[in-house]
């Protein structure tokens, strides 16, 4: 009786992953998906008792939603995704650093141009009100062209200069605007897998976890509101999603201590 129960758990996880693997080939997509099932579906001994777990707790289509959830972890937030993640978040905030610098720049160098056109006897021909720039900036907007580049000449007509900001003004503005700026993830998953200053497994368990808990809902399809892997089922995951060599593995008490610092947040 027990190797026919372990014989249905493999049966049903590994037809739904080749159902998917399927799928991703019949519409030409997700090819490194494919490659990370053929190698669950190699690592079939080490993975049968997460499979039985997972079969005595969830009916099918849950067990689609679980297996989506590993993959989609596994595919995007795994330890060199996160490490990636890492190198964009320091970009983005670098880049942010220099607009902030070079903005403080070009507003003196706004600023004296002004001072020079005022105070001397040339003129340069260029732009000094904020309306002409966004004329210029819009010229290939048709959205702008056909709806508001006639509304804002009417109000400009109705105001004179010293009721608009300047050019130097602007330019500070949008410049304190990147210092003062706070990089985020766009998403909890992506926060959750950055979370620590260096690539680590930790937060790929934290992603696994999040992506799990995002899944678990009342409705058909979705995990089952309590829903979670044991310790040890989630370490052989972990194990054999990222291939890790055995003096790498996790184990339960590993898990553990990260789901117990996953669930502090």
């Amino acid at each position: 009786m027990e190797d026919a129960t372990k014989h249905d758990a493999i049966e049903r996880c590994e037809s739904i992953l080749r159902q998917r693997k399927v799928y991703n080939i019949d519409h030409k997509i997700c090819p490194g998906e494919c490659d990370l099932i053929d190698h669950l579906l190699a690592r079939q001994l080490e993975l049968t008792p997460v499979y039985q777990e997972a079969c005595e707790k969830l009916n099918t289509y849950q067990l689609a939603s679980l297996f989506d959830a590993l993959l989609v972890t596994a595919m995007y937030w795994d330890p060199g995704s996160n490490q990636t993640a890492r190198e964009e978040r320091q970009k983005l905030i670098d880049v942010n650093k220099d607009i902030s610098r070079k903005a403080r720049e070009l507003s003196k160098l706004l600023e004296q141009r002004s001072v020079i056109s005022n105070t001397s006897s040339f003129i340069s021909d260029t732009h000094y009100h904020i309306c002409d720039v966004i004329d210029e900036a819009s010229i290939k907007n048709g959205r702008y062209q056909s709806y508001v580049k006639e509304s804002l000449s009417h109000i400009r007509s109705r105001f004179s200069l010293e009721y608009w900001p300047s050019l130097a003004e602007i330019i500070t503005i949008i410049g304190m605007d990147a210092e003062r700026a706070e990089t985020v993830a766009n998403n909890p998953l992506t926060a959750v897998a950055t979370e620590s200053l260096r690539n680590s497994k930790t937060d790929y368990v934290k992603a696994i976890l999040l992506a799990i808990d995002d899944r678990v809902s009342p409705y058909v399809g979705l995990l089952p509101v309590g829903f979670k892997l044991s310790d040890s089922s989630l370490a052989t995951v972990v194990n054999v999603m990222q291939d890790l060599e055995p003096e790498d593995f996790v184990d339960a008490t590993y898990i553990k201590g990260v789901r117990q610092r996953f669930r502090k947040r």
